[in-house]
Protein backbone atom coordinates (compact mmCIF):
# COMPACT_ATOMS: atom_id res chain seq x y z
CA UNK A 1 0.00 0.00 0.00
CA UNK A 2 1.01 3.55 -0.25
CA UNK A 3 1.55 3.84 3.38
CA UNK A 4 3.89 0.65 3.41
CA UNK A 5 6.01 2.37 1.09
CA UNK A 6 6.21 5.69 2.89
CA UNK A 7 6.75 3.94 5.98
CA UNK A 8 9.58 1.88 4.23
CA UNK A 9 10.64 5.53 2.84
CA UNK A 10 10.73 7.64 5.90
CA UNK A 11 9.59 5.19 8.88
CA UNK A 12 11.89 3.96 12.00
CA UNK A 13 13.42 1.72 9.43
CA UNK A 14 14.30 3.73 6.95
CA UNK A 15 17.86 4.69 7.65
CA UNK A 16 18.62 0.65 7.24
CA UNK A 17 17.72 1.50 3.55
CA UNK A 18 20.50 1.40 1.51
CA UNK A 19 21.84 0.54 -1.82
CA UNK A 20 25.21 -0.19 -2.58
CA UNK A 21 25.54 1.48 -6.51
CA UNK A 22 22.44 3.30 -6.32
CA UNK A 23 23.03 4.31 -10.04
CA UNK A 24 23.08 1.10 -10.86
CA UNK A 25 19.53 0.52 -10.26
CA UNK A 26 17.94 3.69 -10.74
CA UNK A 27 17.06 4.02 -7.02
CA UNK A 28 16.27 8.06 -5.88
CA UNK A 29 14.96 7.18 -3.03
CA UNK A 30 14.29 11.57 -3.10
CA UNK A 31 12.36 11.30 -6.22
CA UNK A 32 10.39 8.10 -5.20
CA UNK A 33 8.95 9.89 -1.78
CA UNK A 34 8.29 13.13 -3.55
CA UNK A 35 6.32 11.02 -6.38
CA UNK A 36 4.36 9.15 -3.17
CA UNK A 37 3.74 12.39 -1.67
CA UNK A 38 2.48 13.40 -5.03
CA UNK A 39 -0.55 10.89 -5.06
CA UNK A 40 -1.50 11.56 -1.59
CA UNK A 41 -1.90 15.19 -2.19
CA UNK A 42 -3.77 14.46 -5.74
CA UNK A 43 -5.88 12.37 -3.48
CA UNK A 44 -6.19 14.29 -0.58
CA UNK A 45 -9.49 15.89 -1.14
CA UNK A 46 -11.45 12.53 -1.58
CA UNK A 47 -13.30 11.58 1.68
CA UNK A 48 -12.93 7.87 0.28
CA UNK A 49 -9.05 8.12 0.13
CA UNK A 50 -8.98 9.84 3.92
CA UNK A 51 -11.48 6.90 5.02
CA UNK A 52 -9.31 4.91 3.21
CA UNK A 53 -5.95 5.99 4.93
CA UNK A 54 -7.60 6.20 8.47
CA UNK A 55 -8.81 2.46 7.96
CA UNK A 56 -4.91 1.41 7.52
CA UNK A 57 -4.05 0.56 10.91
CA UNK A 58 -1.01 -1.77 9.99
CA UNK A 59 1.31 0.96 7.90
CA UNK A 60 -0.43 4.44 8.72
CA UNK A 61 1.84 6.44 11.19
CA UNK A 62 1.20 10.40 11.67
CA UNK A 63 4.87 10.47 12.48
CA UNK A 64 5.69 9.03 9.01
CA UNK A 65 4.18 11.88 7.26
CA UNK A 66 5.71 14.63 9.70
CA UNK A 67 9.15 12.77 8.81
CA UNK A 68 8.22 12.71 4.53
CA UNK A 69 7.69 16.80 5.03
CA UNK A 70 10.95 17.47 7.19
CA UNK A 71 12.68 15.50 3.90
CA UNK A 72 10.97 17.53 1.60
CA UNK A 73 11.15 20.65 3.51
CA UNK A 74 15.06 19.97 3.95
CA UNK A 75 15.69 19.19 0.02
CA UNK A 76 12.94 21.13 -1.68
CA UNK A 77 11.52 18.72 -3.10
CA UNK A 78 7.65 20.05 -2.65
CA UNK A 79 6.77 23.75 -2.54
CA UNK A 80 5.30 25.00 1.34
CA UNK A 81 1.57 25.06 -0.23
CA UNK A 82 1.85 21.47 -0.65
CA UNK A 83 3.73 20.90 2.75
CA UNK A 84 0.21 22.44 4.15
CA UNK A 85 -1.95 20.69 2.06
CA UNK A 86 -0.43 17.18 3.17
CA UNK A 87 -0.64 18.76 7.07
CA UNK A 88 -4.34 19.38 6.28
CA UNK A 89 -4.21 15.52 4.60
CA UNK A 90 -2.57 14.32 7.74
CA UNK A 91 -5.00 16.36 9.96
CA UNK A 92 -8.42 15.21 8.15
CA UNK A 93 -7.22 11.66 8.57
CA UNK A 94 -6.36 12.01 12.31
CA UNK A 95 -9.67 13.46 12.59
CA UNK A 96 -11.43 10.82 11.19
CA UNK A 97 -9.37 8.35 12.98
CA UNK A 98 -10.88 9.89 16.36
CA UNK A 99 -14.12 9.49 14.88
CA UNK A 100 -13.93 6.08 14.06
CA UNK A 101 -12.95 5.34 17.63
CA UNK A 102 -15.73 7.25 19.08
CA UNK A 103 -18.20 5.35 17.12
CA UNK A 104 -16.51 2.25 18.48
CA UNK A 105 -16.70 3.60 22.22
CA UNK A 106 -20.07 4.13 21.42
CA UNK A 107 -21.24 0.82 20.13
CA UNK A 108 -19.92 -0.86 23.05
CA UNK A 109 -18.92 -4.57 23.14
CA UNK A 110 -19.33 -5.80 19.91
CA UNK A 111 -19.86 -9.90 19.46
CA UNK A 112 -16.75 -11.67 18.67
CA UNK A 113 -18.50 -12.68 15.22
CA UNK A 114 -18.67 -9.36 14.09
CA UNK A 115 -15.04 -8.71 14.46
CA UNK A 116 -12.68 -9.31 11.85
CA UNK A 117 -10.40 -12.04 13.60
CA UNK A 118 -7.08 -10.57 12.02
CA UNK A 119 -7.67 -6.90 12.90
CA UNK A 120 -10.09 -7.32 15.45
CA UNK A 121 -12.17 -4.40 13.93
CA UNK A 122 -15.97 -4.30 12.90
CA UNK A 123 -16.39 -5.87 9.85
CA UNK A 124 -18.12 -4.00 6.91
CA UNK A 125 -17.66 -6.26 4.53
CA UNK A 126 -17.62 -10.15 5.68
CA UNK A 127 -16.32 -12.72 3.62
CA UNK A 128 -16.42 -16.26 3.99
CA UNK A 129 -13.22 -17.90 2.93
CA UNK A 130 -13.95 -20.82 0.73
CA UNK A 131 -11.10 -23.25 1.81
CA UNK A 132 -11.00 -22.60 5.72
CA UNK A 133 -14.73 -21.23 5.77
CA UNK A 134 -13.18 -18.17 8.48
CA UNK A 135 -14.75 -15.10 8.02
CA UNK A 136 -12.71 -11.99 6.73
CA UNK A 137 -13.65 -8.48 6.25
CA UNK A 138 -12.88 -7.28 2.76
CA UNK A 139 -11.05 -4.51 3.59
CA UNK A 140 -8.67 -6.69 5.45
CA UNK A 141 -8.40 -9.41 2.39
CA UNK A 142 -7.72 -6.47 0.22
CA UNK A 143 -5.04 -4.46 2.44
CA UNK A 144 -3.20 -8.40 2.58
CA UNK A 145 -3.27 -8.88 -0.75
CA UNK A 146 -2.00 -6.08 -1.98
CA UNK A 147 1.00 -5.51 0.62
Amino acid sequence: SLDYNLNVLVGPKGSNLKVENPAEYHFKPKELLSDIISVYLNLASYPEFIEAVSKDGRSYSKQNFKQAAKVMVRFSLKPPSDIDTLKCFVGSVEKRIETERGEEEEMGDVPDEFLDPLMYTLMDNPVILPSSRMVLDLSTIKSHLLS
